[in-house]
């Protein structure tokens, strides 16, 4: 039976309306009195899970009268059985438990609560006493910040990408190669290490003779032939314009000689191509922990140059020559 005082209704503390209800004494009814003008949702319920009484906040919430909820099953509120009965085995062990969860309405419509749920004694008989309080505001105001959370990593993600990446051959750029440089350097475990340096031959030529558009896909060509070339571990950088570097960590000299041997031989059979895509190549190894990787990268830098002038005045002439029957015929679609 309900609990009233004065004819008014103030909540329930059985399940069955054909039940006798417990001797209420005047404390009782100054309790469920208290309890109705609690703004938190106040849902009682026997150890079977059926509610035997609910405050005002309880009914406003969920959109039911109390007459409607005495007697519904908890679960009714709560949909989560599996949920449900992990709380009901806890609190058989614990008597109290408190826990994150949601409830639903009459319409459909959920709320996120935070419970505290208690196990008390009535009249002989052990009932649960659950205090919800609405966090949905907090919840969805959280799950806003999470959201921006995500946007500003996402953000720092992109801005750190383009900080270390060229933005048109999306290599890795000079930066991000030193501070690669200096990662490596000393550490056992990527050595030996070989660096290699390539310049592209003839970019200014392609530039002056066809123009610019047609100087970035010599660039773009170059590119794909680099990339091809070596591995996914290997970190490939473009220094600026035309110059190009590749760090190999775990590559000794024979790996890189033969790796060197390749470039060549693809620069020399594309002297044949309608537009040569050639470049100049200088690598240097060093297996010596202590040795400061700046002083390998000059040495691949020295041998590069070395390279480059020794092939300078035939290269030019063959690029040349290409580039102006190229540009004579019409044919810029290379």
């Amino acid at each position: 039976m309900p609990v009233t005082e004065g004819g008014e209704r103030v909540g329930s503390l059985t399940r069955s309306e054909n039940q006798d209800p417990p001797a209420l004494t005047p404390d009782a009814i100054l309790k469920a009195t208290l309890l109705d003008e609690v703004s938190d949702i106040v849902l009682v319920h026997d150890i079977d899970g059926f509610l035997v009484y609910v405050n005002k906040a309880a009914c406003q919430a969920l959109e039911y009268s109390a007459d409607e909820m005495y007697g519904m099953s908890v679960a009714q509120v709560d949909h989560n059985a599996v949920r449900t009965r992990h709380i009901m085995a806890a609190l058989r062990r614990h008597g109290r438990c408190v826990f994150t969860t949601s409830y639903a309405g009459r319409s459909g419509k959920e709320i996120t609560v935070e419970v505290s749920a208690s196990v008390i004694k009535y009249s002989d008989e052990r009932i649960i006493l659950n205090v919800a309080r609405d966090v949905s505001k907090r919840v969805q105001s959280q799950e806003r910040l999470k959201l921006r959370h995500r946007r500003l990593i996402a953000m720092n993600n992109q801005l750190r990408l383009r900080n270390e990446r060229d933005p048109f051959t999306d290599l890795y750029n000079r930066l991000y190669f030193e501070r690669a440089l200096g990662r490596i350097e000393g550490n056992r475990e990527y050595y030996p290490v070989s660096i290699f340096l390539l310049d592209i031959d003839g970019l200014k030529l392609v530039n002056d003779i066809l123009g610019h558009s047609k100087g970035d896909i010599f660039i773009q060509k170059a590119v794909s032939i680099i990339k091809g070339n070596f591995r996914n571990e290997d970190i490939i950088a473009r220094l600026g314009g035309d110059e190009f570097a590749v760090l190999m960590p775990g590559s000794n000299r024979e790996v890189a000689g033969e790796k060197a041997g390749v470039l060549r031989r693809m620069a020399l059979e594309s002297l044949d191509e309608p537009l040569p895509v050639c470049y100049s190549v200088g690598f240097a190894t060093t297996e010596n922990i202590f040795k400061s990787l700046y002083d390998v990268l000059r040495e691949a830098d020295a041998n590069m140059y070395r390279e480059k002038e020794t092939n300078r005045e035939h290269i030019f002439a063959v690029v040349s020559k290409s580039l102006w029957r190229l540009r004579n015929e019409g044919y810029h679609d290379f």
